[in-house]
């Protein structure tokens, strides 16, 4: 039966994935007592759904806690006033781990209701843990910290609605300021808490129907069950008969997908439901990437890459300053080694220009005073849009606010048939699709089979879209999946360390941008993604050897200093594809083999809207693609 995580504690977060790196994975199985990651202990608390009662009680302790956090920062700075004449008592020996210091992305001045707390990007726990149970972390539990987020003693987001300046973030150590931030962010779960109690209320008084308290075996006291599980298996298969839903209903619960059911949601009269066959939300390409915000440099005018894009890009960071979800404007070096790259740069500027994207070539005096590790040969081109965002968190508000608004997510619930249906009336004159659509699914926890008849489908399945896209359109319009897996390589060493990302020169015919550099939000060095094409999309190992080695070779153009052999294969993420193809071109159509994204409402069939080859620049597009689907559907008029 489908899974609605509605309020299942137990279900793991957007993103928190399963390590791959064994240094990781050793790290992640000590913890405290009753910790998910300690083998042969149980945490109660993963059992059930917290009681009304219990979530007032945490709301108590957070709203004291914040106090006393906002009295230790006043003592903290007055103490920091005193100390202010002795120019030593700021001074930090570079040697210092990262993770001990205090490192600060910009000057706070916000009110703190406005930020909230980097989400921890774990991997997976034994137990589960519901959408809202994000700010419910107890003490106790088990906080390990992997990839992208930042440890104990640093914060994500600028929380005065303004851009972050880098150079704050590399390098600041201004405590005052982070025990602001930390009091923000403490305001900011209680407000999360707040919503959650409201929430939990809300699905109470629901739960006097008898058709919204059936429940999935493995379900909690208050675990609503899908619209597929609440119908009774027949005698002779053992399936649900199926359901009627209004619709829309989204598969695929990435990022896009998120912010896809997110939008249709807010429209009066529908009933979505978001359909995800992993146990949580951004789980696959969302969550394996370089969580970069792009400017939209590399793609035809025209195309949908650019168009979309550039109206995301401005979107989301409207988003993200508003919801003070961790972000940084960091900007971006584009680097040219060789008289050839250099004329490629000329030609990216010039595209930029036509597109009213701010870029700038930098001289080689101020290359070389603000980053003196990175080779540029030829020429420096800067994208001042350039930015970082935490994934996790960002799907983490999408989802928090796609329920407010009515929406339901079920998970662990694969789809494996669609069945398009006539027009009610009986008129063979109208497509399938008129009268909706049946979807099967299969529970992956109990095996069950369901189904459930709706009005309006949308496909996002992102790595699967063309496995759905089969089994709704006829055999001459299937198409065949292609998977271009990226390797991303850890850096741990102080020196060199950019403070900016660095893009190598776009390579015509590539289908990646390069192995290139970038930042997350605690500072931390990645290289990646380069490019391995597979034949299966959980192909997620990472390798070294030849591969290591090439990427070694491509860092070193651009960063001749870095340590080879602390470059670490660290994780991979794959990417959908239509075919072996370019990923960048600027010309009009994008030269030779460019791919671009596909959405669109398929011809003959009613209220179905595909969405396919959804790759990057797929994050920074996501709110603009809801809204395009949007209007797809229902037109132009959009209120809300």
């Amino acid at each position: 039966m489908m899974n609605l995580s509605m309020n299942d504690p137990s279900l793991p977060g957007p993103g928190e994935l399963q390590s791959t790196d064994p240094r990781a994975a050793a790290t992640n199985r000590t913890g405290s007592p009753g910790s998910p990651y300690m083998p042969g202990t149980a945490d109660p608390h993963h059992q059930r759904a917290p009681s009304l009662g219990e979530l007032h009680q945490e709301l108590e302790q957070e709203q004291e806690a914040q106090v006393q956090q906002e009295q230790l920062r006043q003592l903290q700075q007055q103490g920091a006033g005193q100390g202010a004449a002795d120019p030593t008592s700021a001074a930090i020996d570079d040697s210092t781990p990262t993770s001990e210091r205090s490192l600060s992305f910009a000057t706070v001045n916000q009110t703190p209701a406005s930020v909230t707390n980097p989400r921890p990007r774990s991997p997976a726990p034994q137990g589960r843990r519901g959408s809202y149970g994000l700010s419910r972390q107890s003490s106790s539990r088990s906080r390990t910290h992997s990839r992208g987020t930042p440890p104990p003693g640093s914060f994500g987001a600028a929380g005065d609605g303004s851009d972050v300046h880098w150079s704050n973030f590399a390098s600041s150590r201004d405590e005052s300021v982070f025990h602001q931030a930390e009091a923000q962010m403490l305001t900011r779960e209680n407000q999360m808490l707040k919503q959650r109690i409201r929430e939990l209320e809300r699905h109470l008084n629901e739960s006097t129907s008898p058709s919204l308290t059936a429940a999935s075996p493995g379900g909690g006291p208050h675990m609503h069950a899908s619209p597929l599980s609440q119908a009774e298996p027949t005698a002779a298969t053992g399936d649900a008969p199926g359901e009627e839903s209004k619709g829309p209903d989204v598969i695929g619960g990435g990022v896009v997908g998120l912010a896809i059911a997110r939008r249709l949601a807010k429209r009066e009269g529908t009933s979505t439901m978001l359909i995800e066959r992993n146990a949580g939300v951004g789980w696959e390409t969302s969550s394996r990437n370089s969580e970069v915000i792009h400017a939209g440099l590399y793609y035809p005018p025209t195309s949908l890459k650019t168009t979309l894009c550039l109206a995301g890009k401005e979107m989301l960071y409207t988003l993200l300053e508003a919801q003070a979800i961790p972000h940084a404007r960091t900007g971006k070096w584009i680097v040219a080694q060789t008289p050839e790259e250099r004329s490629s740069l000329e030609k990216l500027s010039a595209h930029a220009a036509a597109l009213s994207i701010p870029t700038r070539f930098l001289s080689p005096e101020e290359a070389a005073e603000r980053e003196p590790d990175v080779r540029a040969t030829h020429g420096v081109l800067e994208s001042t849009t350039t930015g970082i965002v935490d994934s996790h968190a960002l799907m983490t508000y999408l989802q928090g606010d796609f329920e407010a608004a009515g929406g339901d997510v079920a998970l662990n619930t694969s789809v494996t048939a669609i069945d398009p249906l006539p027009s009610a009336s009986g008129s063979k004159n109208l497509p399938d699709g008129s009268g909706g659509y049946t979807i099967t699914a299969r529970d992956k926890q109990s095996g069950s089979s369901n189904s459930l008849t709706t009005s309006t489908l949308i496909n996002a399945a992102g790595l699967a879209a063309i496995d759905i896209s089969n089994l709704v359109l006829p055999p001459e319009k299937h198409l065949k999946p292609y998977f271009a897996k990226g390797t991303y390589y850890s850096y741990a060493p102080s020196r060199p360390k950019p403070h900016t990302l660095v893009y190598p020169a776009p390579a015509a015919g590539h289908a990646g941008l390069g192995t290139h550099l970038t930042l997350d939000l605690a500072g931390r060095i990645r290289f990646g993604p380069d490019v391995e094409w597979v034949d299966s999309p959980d192909d997620l190992t990472p390798r070294a050897g030849k591969k290591l080695d090439e990427a070694i070779s491509e860092v070193k153009r651009y960063l001749p200093g870095v340590q080879e052999d602390e470059l670490v294969p660290d994780y991979c993420g794959i990417r959908p594809k239509m075919g072996k193809k370019a990923a960048v071109g600027q010309g009009e159509g994008g030269g030779s083999g460019f791919e671009d994204f596909i959405i669109k409402r398929e011809e003959g069939r009613v209220g179905f809207v595909n969405l396919l080859g959804i790759e990057s620049p797929g994050l920074t597009s996501s709110l603009a693609i809801g809204e395009m689907v949007d209007r797809l559907l229902y037109g132009p008029n959009m209120s809300t």
